[in-house]
């Protein structure tokens, strides 16, 4: 059995393994065109499937082409493949460095093919470059703040350093001589394991989390506003929930703004619905940007805006609420008839002890925003704590 475990069959295994998993990663790319790690992931495995074809054709074909020509092959196709998990990840992989050193270590590997033959340091360059790219690419997974795909992600890294612990085992044996009493065969069939292993489940695992991230992206779209991109009354629901439990718990502020356009029913009566629709567009981004990161903004109703302010008191709720109404003042709509200029009307509520739900909380802003209206508009009313 020990003649199957020569170079030449371990190779041929990685080749159907990859060309397989290059297949469903480039039916996974045909499905989401426009998620770049997919492509990567394609793109990675078919290049490195091609290295290792050619590796496969050792003493067939010239050295040139066997071992030179596989590594220009299959060196990228591993770097591009990690660089697609480092990017589902949502992180930037560090493409100038790794660019670089692949460089680097296939001019080295020429250099110790053609000119000055060493086996062990050409091995140890070659074998070394993937284990920085594997752990590199466990690193991003390990660190990823992907929300319900981190799970997945920490599987992911399992499997890269499996596989950079069945690299490494390889090279303490062959380069540095050591577990000497174990059989020549031994990372040989370490390697066809992890191959006929590692490489399958971590295409399920890649598959696995794209179809994850889809939901996430169909989860986030059912609590948007798809005109305004703010979150609708569903999501300002989920997090008031959160934000008054978090505030209860921890005895911290919480305050409210509800944002009304003012006159808009006469705005969309004498401009059309296209403009008002644009209309609530701007107020929304300009909105939008005088919030804080943190601050949860969303449509609640019609020409109506919610925003809710976590660890925020009613005084410097109010001073942001002022902020929002001078931010819209100061800007203008391209209407049919020329620039236009819009206003709103604010009313501001703090949570306190006497509320027993949020929602007595809103209504207390709802009063201040009447009595905004009422006081003549483009204004900022503050509710009774």
């Amino acid at each position: 059995m020990l003649h199957l475990l020569d170079l030449r069959t371990i190779a041929l295994v990685y080749v159907a393994i990859r060309v397989g998993l290059a297949v469903v990663l480039a039916y996974l790319w045909s499905v989401q065109r426009n998620y770049p790690p997919a492509r990567d992931w394609a793109i990675g495995a078919i290049l490195t499937a091609s290295g290792l074809f050619l590796l496969a054709l050792r003493n067939l074909v010239s050295p040139q082409i066997s071992e030179i020509l596989s590594s220009v092959l299959l060196l990228p196709g591993w770097m591009i493949f990690d660089w697609g998990i480092i990017r589902a990840c949502g992180q930037q992989p560090p493409y100038k460095l790794w660019i670089g050193l692949c460089a680097l270590v296939l001019l080295g590997n020429f250099w110790f093919i053609e000119v000055q033959p060493n086996d062990p340091l050409e091995t140890m360059l070659y074998h070394g470059l993937l284990i920085l790219f594997d752990l590199g690419a466990a690193y991003a997974c390990l660190t990823s703040r992907c929300g319900t795909r981190r799970q997945t992600f920490r599987a992911i890294a399992l499997l890269l350093l499996i596989s950079v612990l069945s690299v490494g085992f390889k090279l303490a044996m062959e380069v540095f001589g050591l577990f000497a009493p174990l059989a020549d065969s031994v990372p040989k069939v370490i390697q066809l394991l992890c191959s006929m292993t590692l490489f399958p489940m971590l295409t399920m695992l890649l598959a696995l989390q794209t179809s994850q991230k889809l939901q996430d992206e169909l989860n986030e779209q059912a609590r948007r506003d798809m005109l305004t991109g703010a979150y609708n009354r569903r999501a300002f629901a989920e997090y008031m929930e959160h934000a008054w439990r978090r505030a209860g718990r921890h005895r911290q502020p919480l305050s409210v703004i509800l944002l009304d356009i003012d006159n808009f029913k006469h705005f969309n009566d004498q401009y059309g619905h296209q403009t008002g629709d644009q209309a609530l567009e701007l107020v929304s981004r300009t909105a939008q940007t005088a919030l804080r990161n943190h601050d949860i903004w969303c449509r609640y109703g019609g020409e109506e805006f919610i925003a809710l302010l976590p660890d925020t008191d009613l005084r410097h709720a109010c001073s942001c609420a002022e902020r929002l109404r001078a931010a819209v003042a100061q800007t203008k709509l391209d209407g049919p008839l020329g620039a236009l200029s819009l206003s709103v009307s604010l009313g501001v509520a703090q949570r306190n002890a006497d509320h027993s739900n949020w929602s007595e909380l809103v209504a207390v802003a709802d009063a201040a925003l009447y009595q905004a209206k009422a006081a003549g508009k483009n204004c900022v009313m503050a509710g009774e704590e």
